[in-house]
C-alpha cells in the first residue's frame, strides 16, 4: 500500500500539476488572501522513496517556489507534515500533500485562511462542520422522519423505517400465504360438499326410481286386491242363506171335483202376479190325482202324480210358477183341494 501511495505522489510530481492558474499568480501581491482553495505547485519528488525533493524556484537559492514564486524555507526531510495551520517548510507542505493524495485529509483550524512561512497566503475550505452536516459513523438514528439531524442519522432513520416496512411486508406476505391456504382449504371443502351433494342427488334419483316402482306395485296389488274382494263377495253371496220376509197376500180357494174322469181341467189360469198356489189330493181319496203345469197338451205321463194325502206347491226355491195349472183323475167327481194367492 505504501509503495502505491508513493507511486501516486510521484506521478503527480512528474506531471508537474499546477494548482495555481498562471494569470492569478501574476496578478496577486504577496500577503494577498487566496481563493477558497489551496493552490500549491509541486515541483519534484523522489520516485523511489516518495519523498519530496527541493525544486527550482523563482529565487532564493534552493527554496521551493509556492504559487507566485515566493521563497519558502526548504526544511529538513524529517520535518512533520504540515498540519494546515500556521507556516510550514516546503518539505512539510509536500508531506501534507502526499498524505492528502494517500487519502488522509488534514483540516485546519476552521478559519479558512492561513500562510506558509508568512509569505504566501492560502485559503482553504472550512470542514469543521463535517460531523454536523454529514454525521459521524456512530451517530444515533434520527428521532423523527423530518427531524433536524445529520445525513447519517437520517439515513439510519430511513434504514430503520425500511426495516420496519420490510417486516410489515413480510408479515403481510405471511398473512396472504395463510389466507391462500385457507382459501385453498375452503375450495377443497366446497369441492367435497359438491361431491357429496352430487352423490346424494344420485342416491335420491335411485330412491325416486324405487319409489316409482313401489307405486306401480301398489297400484297393481290394489287392482288384484279389488278383484279378489269382488270374487270373495260373489262367493259369499252365493253361499249365504237367503232370508225372506213373509209377505201378506189374499188366498183364493179353488177346491173342486174332477168334472170328467180322465180329462184335464183348469184349476189356475196363467198369472204373472201369482204369489203362490197349493193343490192336495185328499188323504181320504182312493186314487191318484194328476197335476199338469205349463202350456202344451196335458197328459198323465207329463203330470205330477199326487198320491192320497200328497200336495203340489207353486213355490220352489224362491221361484213361483205363474203358468196354467190343470188336474184330472180316473174317476169323475174325484175331490181335490186347491188354493192360490
Amino acid at each position: 500500500m505504501r509503495h502505491r501511495i508513493r507511486g501516486l505522489v510521484a506521478l503527480a510530481a512528474m506531471l508537474s500539476v499546477a494548482l495555481v492558474p498562471p494569470t492569478w499568480a501574476a496578478e496577486r501581491s504577496v500577503g494577498e488572501t487566496a481563493p477558497a482553495k489551496t493552490y500549491v505547485e509541486v515541483v519534484s519528488v523522489d520516485p523511489l522513496t516518495g519523498e519530496y525533493a527541493p525544486g527550482a524556484g523563482g529565487g532564493g537559492g534552493g527554496a521551493t517556489t509556492i504559487a507566485d514564486g515566493g521563497d519558502v524555507a526548504q526544511g529538513d526531510r524529517d520535518d512533520a507534515a504540515w498540519s494546515g495551520t500556521g507556516s510550514g517548510t516546503s518539505i512539510a507542505v509536500q508531506k501534507a500533500i502526499r498524505n492528502l493524495l494517500a487519502g488522509t485529509l488534514l483540516v485546519g483550524d476552521g478559519s479558512g485562511a492561513f500562510t506558509v512561512d508568512g509569505t504566501v497566503a492560502v485559503t482553504s475550505t472550512p470542514l469543521s462542520n463535517l460531523d454536523t452536516d454529514i454525521g459521524a459513523p456512530g451517530s444515533s438514528s434520527c428521532g423523527t422522519d423530518a427531524g433536524t439531524c445529520d445525513a447519517i442519522a437520517l439515513d439510519k432513520r430511513r434504514n430503520e423505517r425500511l426495516t420496519t416496512l420490510i417486516g410489515h411486508a413480510d408479515g403481510l406476505e405471511g398473512q396472504l400465504t395463510t389466507l391462500d391456504g385457507r382459501v385453498d382449504g375452503l375450495e377443497g371443502f366446497l369441492d367435497g360438499v359438491e361431491t357429496a351433494i352430487a352423490s346424494t342427488n344420485t342416491k335420491l334419483d335411485t330412491l325416486d326410481g324405487r319409489v316409482d316402482g313401489l307405486e306401480t306395485l301398489v297400484t297393481s296389488s290394489n287392482t288384484k286386491l279389488d278383484a279378489a274382494i269382488a270374487e270373495l263377495v260373489a262367493i259369499k253371496t252365493a253361499t249365504d242363506p237367503v232370508t225372506t220376509q213373509p209377505r201378506a197376500a189374499t188366498t183364493t180357494d179353488a177346491s173342486s171335483t174332477v168334472t170328467t174322469g180322465g180329462t184335464f181341467q183348469t184349476v189356475f189360469a196363467s198369472s204373472a202376479s201369482r204369489l203362490g198356489c197349493f193343490i192336495q189330493n185328499p188323504i181320504t181319496a182312493s186314487e191318484t190325482l194328476f197335476v199338469y203345469e205349463g202350456t202344451g197338451t196335458a197328459t198323465t205321463a207329463k203330470s205330477i202324480n199326487l198320491a192320497p194325502g200328497a200336495a203340489f206347491n207353486c213355490n220352489a226355491g224362491g221361484i213361483v210358477v205363474t203358468g196354467l195349472v190343470q188336474v184330472t183323475a180316473a174317476t169323475t167327481a174325484h175331490a181335490f183341494v186347491a188354493k192360490s194367492q
